[in-house]
C-alpha cells in the first residue's frame, strides 16, 4: 500500500494556549493595585480546521494569576507574541472557532485574588521554536482602564510538535487491520486492541462477501478467512491511501482518508459464473443441493486468485473523516462512526 500525507491545507500557523509554568513576569501599581503573574507551561503545535481551512498553529498553555483586589479583563488584542530579534509583534487569532481547542473569548476576565487558564492562538508561519519570542499580555481593570503589560520570556519553553503522530497511527492501523500486514508502528502509535479489531474486520468482511458476492449463501469459516486473506494481500500490494489531517491537537485528531482499493462489485458476474458452473457440474451427483453449493463455494476459494487478477482498483469519490483520541500517549481510532464503517467496507471489496 502506498501512502501520502497532507497536513491540513496551509501548513504554517502557530496556535498558542496560555496556562502556567516556565516564563514568569510581574507588574505592580496603578489602579490594579498589586502584582500580576503569568506563567507558560507548555507549547504544542496543533492543526485547527477553521472555516473549512486547516492550518498549523502553536498552542501555548498559559496561566494568569491576578493578585490584585480588582478584576482584570482582556480584549481581543490582549495577547501578542514579540520576536525579540526583530521587535515585530504578532496578534493572537481571536476569530478561531474549534471544537478541539477552546480559544479565549473576547472580554475574558480574571477575578480578584484568583487565577485563570486561557487558550490563545497565534499564526507564526513555520516556526519550530519559540527561543526568540516572548509573550506580551496587556491587562486592564474592570472598567477597561489603566492598562498594564506583562512580559513572559519563552526562551525556555520547548515547542512540541506531534501533529504527524495521528496519521502515522491511522496508517499503521489500516495496514494491520484492513490489509492484514504487521505494521511495525502499530504497537508504538495505536491504542486499539489489535486482536479484537482484526477479528471484527474479518467477521464483517465475510458477512459482506456472503451478502454481496454469494447471494446470501453462507461461507464455511475456513473458506471465508482464506478469501479475506487473499483480498487483503491484493490491497496490501496495490492499494493507495491518501491522508489529510483536518485537525490535530495533543488529545484529539480528525483525518480525511481517501483510499484506492480493490472493487469486487464489478466482478460479481464473473464470481456468479464460477460458482454456478461448479454447482451445475455436480448437479447429477448423490449429494444434497446444500452440499453441492458448499462444495462449489469452497472450490471458488481456489479460483479467487484468478478473479483478483481481473479486479480493478478504484479511488473513493467520497473521503471519510476518521476521528482519533489520545489514550496514554497512543492514538485510538474511533470504530463506532459511520465514516469508519464506510472506510472499512472499501477494504472488503465495496466501492460505495
Amino acid at each position: 500500500m502506498k501512502k501520502s500525507y497532507l497536513y491540513g491545507g496551509i501548513i504554517g500557523g502557530i496556535a498558542v494556549v496560555v496556562l502556567g509554568g516556565f516564563g514568569i513576569a510581574s507588574l505592580t501599581g496603578g489602579s490594579v493595585g498589586g502584582p500580576l503573574d503569568a506563567k507558560v507551561t507548555a507549547a504544542n503545535a496543533v492543526i485547527i480546521n477553521d472555516i473549512d481551512e486547516s492550518k498549523r498553529y502553536v498552542e501555548l498553555d498559559v496561566k494568569v494569576n491576578n493578585k490584585t483586589s480588582q478584576s482584570i479583563k482582556f480584549d481581543s488584542k490582549a495577547f501578542k507574541l514579540k520576536n525579540t530579534k526583530t521587535n515585530e509583534t504578532t496578534d493572537m487569532e481571536s476569530s478561531i472557532v474549534s471544537d478541539s481547542i477552546k480559544v479565549m473569548s473576547y472580554g475574558a476576565s480574571v477575578s480578584p485574588k484568583s487565577s485563570a487558564k486561557e487558550i490563545v492562538v497565534f499564526d507564526l508561519g513555520k516556526q519550530s521554536s519559540l527561543k526568540n519570542y516572548e509573550l506580551l499580555i496587556d491587562s486592564r481593570d474592570s472598567n477597561y482602564k489603566d492598562q498594564k503589560q506583562v512580559e513572559v520570556k519563552l526562551s525556555d519553553v520547548k515547542l512540541k510538535d506531534t501533529t504527524d503522530k495521528p496519521a502515522k497511527a491511522l496508517g499503521a492501523y489500516i495496514s494491520t487491520i484492513f490489509e492484514g500486514k504487521e505494521a511495525l508502528m502499530y504497537d508504538k502509535f495505536v491504542a486499539n486492541d489489535k486482536s479484537d479489531d482484526q477479528k471484527e474486520f474479518n467477521k464483517d468482511a465475510i458477512a459482506w462477501m456472503e451478502s454481496n458476492m454469494f447471494s446470501n449463501r453462507s461461507l464455511e469459516a475456513d473458506a471465508g478467512n482464506k478469501l479475506v486473506q487473499k483480498l487483503q494481500a491484493k490491497n496490501d500490494k496495490e492499494a493507495k491511501v491518501e491522508y489529510k489531517v483536518i485537525e490535530a491537537t495533543p488529545t484529539t485528531a480528525e483525518i480525511e482518508v481517501t483510499p484506492t482499493t480493490a472493487s469486487l462489485q464489478d466482478s460479481s458476474d464473473m464470481i456468479y459464473d464460477i460458482i454456478d458452473a461448479a454447482i451445475d457440474s455436480d448437479s447429477t451427483s448423490d449429494m444434497s443441493y446444500d452440499q453441492i453449493e458448499t462444495g462449489a463455494m469452497n472450490l471458488f476459494v481456489d479460483k479467487f486468485d484468478d478473479v483478483l487478477k481481473e479486479v480493478k482498483m478504484k479511488k473513493d469519490s467520497y473521503p471519510e473523516k476518521i476521528k482519533l483520541t489520545n489514550v496514554d500517549g497512543k492514538w485510538k481510532i474511533d470504530t463506532t462512526t459511520d465514516a469508519y464503517k464506510s472506510l472499512s467496507k472499501k477494504f472488503m471489496g465495496s466501492d460505495y
